[in-house]
């Protein structure tokens, strides 16, 4: 991935903005400095980076801090990490298809007074002003950004259909589960109304008065029965 490119997606994502390439901040040259056209006017500072070892020897971007209110860095997936920056300092990863960005964390808004001198270098000198419709290839711009589209939709269709799916397989594991419950509670409430109709159980604490009737002849089967029993009237009264 060239530096071109992810210069690129930074005038995608700043097609409404000012954009300037290569800007010369009277002491190095910042790969891109962003003007947000509405509202805040915040001044964003881009510093691309392509390779490794150009990251671990530059020490020049700390100069950059004072010509933007957000200076962020930008590379290609996973190249820098967070830790590697200060808090304030945001970071851009590009996705490895490179047809986008991806905010890894944004940037502490600074509140500085951007320097005269760079407003006077921008009106006196020309500079150009970066959007995706002035791409030297159009062609290959409108390649790229179809080719991004068709994979978000190839995403998104993947995604519903595993969701559909796996909804659909939960949904019907519920209702398994309640038809095998209410036939259980069925069959409960038949084995209720025969001990109540041979007058082993009534209507206040039934199954204490259940045991304690059957307590001199009752087998191992039978008291597996009676706690189940207590267990699923006790359930029903609280609910109740």
């Amino acid at each position: 991935m060239r530096a071109k490119d992810l210069l690129k997606l930074l005038e995608v994502r700043h097609s409404r903005d000012v954009v300037v390439p290569e800007c010369n901040t009277n002491g190095g040259i910042l790969d891109a400095w962003v003007m947000v056209r509405y509202g805040s006017f915040t001044v964003h500072g881009y510093e691309i980076k392509v390779s490794r070892s150009d990251f671990v020897r530059d020490e020049k971007w700390r100069g950059y801090l004072p010509y933007c209110h957000r200076f962020s860095f930008v590379c290609p997936w996973g190249m820098i990490q967070l830790e590697e920056l200060p808090d304030e300092v945001g970071l851009l990863w590009a996705a490895r298809p490179g047809t986008r960005l991806y905010i890894r964390r944004k940037a502490v808004h600074r509140n500085v007074v951007i320097p005269i001198s760079l407003w006077q270098s921008l009106l006196s000198n020309r500079f150009r002003v970066g959007r995706p419709f002035a791409e030297e290839n159009s062609q290959e711009y409108w390649r790229e950004w179809l080719a991004g589209k068709e994979q978000s939709k190839s995403l998104g269709r993947r995604v519903s259909i595993t969701m559909k799916h796996r909804y659909r397989r939960e949904v019907e594991e519920v209702r398994q589960r309640i038809r095998h419950l209410e036939s259980r509670l069925r069959d409960y409430e038949e084995m209720a109304a025969v001990l109540t109709e041979a007058g082993l159980m009534d209507s206040y604490r039934p199954a204490d008065a259940l045991k304690q009737r059957l307590a001199y002849s009752m087998g191992p089967d039978l008291t597996r029965v009676l706690n189940e029993l207590h267990e699923l009237w006790t359930s029903r009264s609280t609910k109740s």
